[in-house]
């Protein structure tokens, strides 16, 4: 996995190597700024932080481009090697024609044409074979269940299609007294005697298209006793009928690309290769943006998070030096009842500089130092404050210190009162259009009925 990811990274250490140190200065600066609300443990953290997230646009940006630039060319191979898309195939002997949407144009006028490809046509030999075989299958399927057509003492059967064949089938019997239309024997058949046989013929006609042929059957009906049961355009398009009827013989049918002067396009066709490209190319740089934005989200967040905070944290030393713990037994209590809390829950960026705060005074800074830098941190005004007053109360001493810090209580008690107000105002403003759109709903409800009343009169 290291491995991998260092294959990843790799190309976006070399670009980041080559841009202009002026660019990097900039981008670094951004990118600090904005984290540098979030939680961190040190400068360089923040510093490592930075530069992981410009190397890791980097890397989507430069894989992206390349992922997009190469199915590009694999696209283009593709359509490159394949068959001409001009290149029509006629659909086989008797399923039908294929309709071909095409769209004529020539300077700035365009006109749309239906191109209809006809089945492919036989050659002589070939359609010798194929209706040979027909009216031999049609023999058999004629016969019904009779012993064959030499020997029919029952009803012929006259089907108007013969499965397997685009044909159009009519009968046409010599002698109607004995061999209805509809391949009944008729009434002369009674009057032959058991045994005697009577020759005549049926003679079949088969039809497709321009396709016709017709062949006659001899049949003998054998006794029994009792019956059983004009411009450019309008040129063009006649010069592609004309090749498409030339070429019913071939299988396929190749489009030309012009006629004369008028270009011949499929229509509803075009290459859009170059704009799928480019949408590739928009969606892959929203990435990083969107990457930005969420950066500047989690910052809003944490700021935001940091002033709901401060009354919290300015509540928690109060009441603990007033109870007579020090400052620094104060921050250490607040430092373990917060990791206590947050074992399973998201950091907050406030009580994370306390925890930071507390380790830096056991480590030996001193109280004052450690509060400085930790109203350092912060780009809140109130925390500036706040820092104030503790190195104050340092200072001054634990009564002194009560009476500063219930004083810094209160205001921030008061602070959380006016930002929920405000928060109330904004809230009450997002909700304004929402009512303004359901307002005009409700009129149109009431409104529409009675102008459909007055319309009635």
């Amino acid at each position: 996995m290291k491995k991998l990811k260092k294959f990843l990274y790799n190309p976006a250490e070399k670009i980041m190597q080559r841009l202009p140190l002026s660019w990097k200065s900039l981008c670094f600066r951004k990118i600090k700024k904005i984290l540098h609300g979030q939680y961190h443990d040190s400068e360089q953290e923040l510093e490592r932080q930075a530069r992981e997230f410009v190397k890791k646009e980097i890397t989507i940006l430069f894989w992206g481009v390349l992922v997009l630039t190469v199915l590009g060319i694999l696209v283009f191979c593709i359509t490159l090697f394949l068959p001409d898309s001009r290149l029509y195939e006629r659909k086989n002997f008797g399923f039908g024609e294929t309709e071909i949407p095409l769209l004529l144009e020539k300077d700035g006028k365009q006109r749309t044409y239906s191109l209809l490809l006809e089945e492919q046509q036989l050659s002589s030999k070939e359609l010798n074979s194929v209706f040979s075989s027909f009216f031999k299958d049609l023999e058999q399927n004629m016969k019904g269940k009779n012993v064959s057509l030499q020997n029919v003492t029952g009803k012929l059967v006259f089907d108007e299609s013969l499965d397997g064949y685009p044909f159009t089938i009519t009968y046409d019997p010599e002698e109607t007294d004995y061999i209805d239309w509809d391949g009944s024997l008729g009434e002369a058949f009674r009057r032959l005697r058991s045994g005697e046989f009577f020759s005549t013929g049926i003679t079949v006609t088969a039809e497709y298209g321009d396709y016709c042929r017709s062949y006659r059957y001899d049949v003998q009906i054998k006794g029994a006793k009792g019956e059983q049961k004009g411009n450019i355009f309008q040129k063009t398009i006649e010069n592609l009928q004309k090749r498409e009827k030339q070429t019913r013989t071939d299988k396929t049918f190749l489009l030309p690309k012009n006629y004369k002067e008028v270009t011949i396009e499929k229509e509803g066709k075009e290459n859009h290769m170059g704009v799928l490209f480019f949408l590739g190319c928009i969606l892959l740089f929203f990435f990083p943006v969107h990457n930005y934005m969420e950066l500047r989200e989690n910052e809003k967040r944490c700021r935001k998070e940091t002033v709901q905070d401060f009354p919290v944290i300015v509540h928690l030393l109060t009441l603990y030096m007033g109870a007579g713990l020090s400052f620094a037994s104060s921050v250490r209590r607040i430092s373990e009842d917060y990791q206590k809390r947050q074992r399973k829950k998201k950091k907050k960026y406030a009580f994370e500089e306390i925890m930071r705060m507390d380790r830096q005074m056991r480590m030996g800074v001193s109280q004052k130092e450690a509060c400085v830098s930790w109203g350092k941190q912060f780009e809140e005004t109130m925390y500036h404050k706040l820092s104030f007053t503790l190195i104050q109360t340092i200072s001054k001493g634990t009564r002194e210190a009560r009476v500063l810090m219930e004083n810094t209580e209160k205001n921030a008690f008061m602070h959380r009162v006016d930002r929920a107000k405000k928060e109330g105002e904004e809230a009450t403003t997002r909700l304004l259009f929402p009512m303004m759109v359901l307002l005009g709903l409700v009129m149109v409800l009431i409104l529409f009925p009675a102008f459909m009343q007055f319309q009635g009169f």
